[in-house]
């Protein structure tokens, strides 16, 4: 209770003073350094470079509205100067306190389509909803994400994880890999 670790991917390279800041709008804030755990050189994406960070967020009351925003300090692609926010402030409730049980959304085998007449499979905007009304306290997705994350030079994966974001990065999401993301350059894009 009262921390929560954050994981993202950047074009930031290794080394280049990732962080996380979050904020609840007044009473509770906080800054912690990111941890680079690995750099993918050209997943065939454009010849471009990510790196996985982490961070640890601590502090943070129960149950509480906070806001996060993802950056780095040094030179990175684009900003050869330094000073990178990489998005606007995303929302994260934190987890509930020790004395109610968390209210979990567990699922697998999510495409970003339905099917070829739906744009959207129907789980993701009813996520959204459920997690907005704060209908739940963290996600399990056991494996097979957007049918693929490497199809279209990884602008499926890119898709799918763009709309599931809204609560993906809102409360804790824990996935695992299944078959679809083993092996080749469908894991890598998994990572």
């Amino acid at each position: 209770p009262g921390e929560m670790v954050i994981d993202w991917v950047s074009s930031c390279p290794q080394g280049a003073g990732s962080y996380v800041a979050w904020d609840d709008g007044g009473t509770s804030n906080g800054t912690a350094p990111g941890y680079d755990h690995a750099t993918s050189f050209d997943m065939g994406m454009k010849g471009q470079n990510y790196t996985l960070h982490y961070a640890t967020m601590t502090n943070l009351l129960p149950s509480h509205q906070y806001f996060y925003v993802l950056g780095c300090k040094g030179p990175s692609p684009g900003f050869p100067t330094g000073g990178m926010r990489l998005r606007d402030p995303l929302p994260l409730r934190s987890w509930p306190p020790p004395d109610r049980e968390p209210i979990w959304a567990m699922y697998g085998d999510m495409g970003l389509r339905a099917d070829r007449w739906r744009n959207l499979a129907p789980t993701i905007p009813g996520l959204t909803l459920l997690h907005e009304q704060g209908g739940i306290d963290g996600v399990v997705h056991a494996g097979d994400y957007a049918y693929d994350f490497i199809d279209n030079d990884g602008q499926i994966g890119d898709q799918f994880m763009n709309a599931i974001q809204p609560y993906a990065s809102a409360v804790p999401y824990m996935g695992s890999v299944g078959n679809h993301e083993c092996g080749g350059g469908n894991l890598k894009h998994f990572a």
